[in-house]
């Protein structure tokens, strides 16, 4: 009877067994019995070789379209992150500035799968500013960031800022007022929990129109397992 191995025989194996039927000792009706069986055997290997043909056709076509999509999830996973780290960045609240301390600050971490944001935001009293750009004529210090990630992280880009403000008092001279927002992004180095410190923050100076303080450094120590 018909069995796999028998099914995969090369093309001459098959037309030898042809002639072997054809050449044999049989008679009339036996000869008809052996072709007609060999017919029902050849029909059947057919079908699982067209099986066989549309199985890895589909295959294929699953990963075609596998490969079409990654760029749409990939979006889509981009812009969910996004979402996600400005809706982070609105609710992230600093303390509120007075005259006594008027910047203000804070941090926070934003996690999605592998990709992880780092958020730093400032506050500032009315009539006080920092800055973002000064010429080298200018005795102002601008800001300058603080950022160390874990061995478990890599840093991917560079800062995305809150767009400053011109100086009106001094050209060419960016400045902040009221608020600021710096974000930092990064990527896992392997799947899975990332874990220890990000620490994030500022070197600043802040001025008003009659006088400017010290330079402050503030830096946050943010725990990879308590985003």
């Amino acid at each position: 009877m018909y069995s796999h191995a028998e099914a995969e025989r090369p093309p001459g194996a098959r037309v030898a067994r042809i002639e072997k039927i054809h050449s044999g000792r049989f008679c009339n009706s036996e000869r008809v019995e052996q072709l007609a069986q060999y017919k029902q055997e050849e029909a059947l290997l057919l079908r699982n070789e067209r099986i066989q043909i549309y199985d890895q056709y589909l295959q294929l076509m699953k990963g075609l379209l596998l490969i079409l999509m990654l760029p749409v999830f990939s979006a889509h996973a981009q812009q969910s992150f996004e979402k996600k780290i400005s809706e982070a960045a609105r609710t992230l609240l600093c303390d509120p500035p007075d005259e006594k301390h008027p910047v203000t600050l804070k941090a926070k971490l934003v996690v999605e799968k592998d990709s992880v944001a780092v958020i730093v935001k400032a506050a500032l009293a009315p009539g006080w500013h920092v800055y973002q750009f000064v010429p080298s004529s200018l005795p102002y210090i601008p800001i300058e960031h603080v950022l160390q990630f874990p061995e478990t992280l890599t840093a991917v880009g560079t800062w995305i800022r809150t767009d400053p403000m011109t100086s009106v008092d001094d050209p060419g001279v960016l400045i902040y007022e009221k608020e600021a927002v710096f974000i930092h992004k990064a990527m896992r180095k392997e799947a899975g929990k990332a874990k220890g410190f990000v620490r994030a923050g500022l070197y600043y100076q802040t001025c008003n129109l009659n006088q400017c303080l010290p330079p402050v450094e503030e830096v946050f120590e943010l725990d990879m397992e308590k985003p």
